[in-house]
C-alpha cells in the first residue's frame, strides 16, 4: 500500500488515530486523501500525522476538528480541498491563504465561529 497515489476511507473514529496516522506517512506517493469520520460528530483527529504526503494536490477531511492540523501549512503541492462537517471554531482563512497552488476550495458546515476575516 505504500505506492498508492489515492487514499478514500471512511467510518473514520477518533480511537484509530494513530494507527491511521502512521499508515499514511508511509505512503508518500499519495496525491490523493479522503478521510471521512463515523458521523458528523465523531471528532477526526489527524495530529499524529507528522506531515503530509510531499505530492498531496487533493485533501477532503470529513469530520469534527478540534483545530486545523499542524500539517497543513505544509501543503504545498495542493490543489483542492474539501472541508465538511469541520466545524471549526478558530478562523482557519489564515491557513488556507498559505496554500499558494490551491485552486478549489468547497466549504460545507465548516465554520461554527463568529466571523472569517479575510
Amino acid at each position: 500500500m505504500t505506492q498508492l497515489r489515492r487514499l478514500d476511507v471512511g467510518n473514520v473514529k477518533e480511537t484509530d488515530e494513530k494507527i491511521f496516522c502512521i499508515a499514511i506517512a508511509k505512503m508518500v506517493h499519495l496525491e490523493s486523501l479522503g478521510v471521512t469520520s463515523s458521523n458528523e460528530d465523531e471528532l477526526l483527529k489527524m495530529d499524529a500525522l507528522g506531515s503530509a504526503p510531499p505530492d498531496l494536490g487533493k485533501l477532503m477531511l470529513a469530520g469534527k476538528l478540534e483545530k486545523v492540523p499542524h500539517w497543513f501549512n505544509s501543503l504545498d503541492n495542493l490543489t483542492n480541498l474539501y472541508l465538511h462537517w469541520c466545524r471549526l471554531r478558530d478562523d482557519f482563512l489564515p491557513h488556507i491563504q498559505a496554500l499558494r497552488n490551491l485552486v478549489v476550495i468547497r466549504l460545507l458546515n465548516a465554520y461554527e465561529g463568529e466571523q472569517l476575516d479575510y
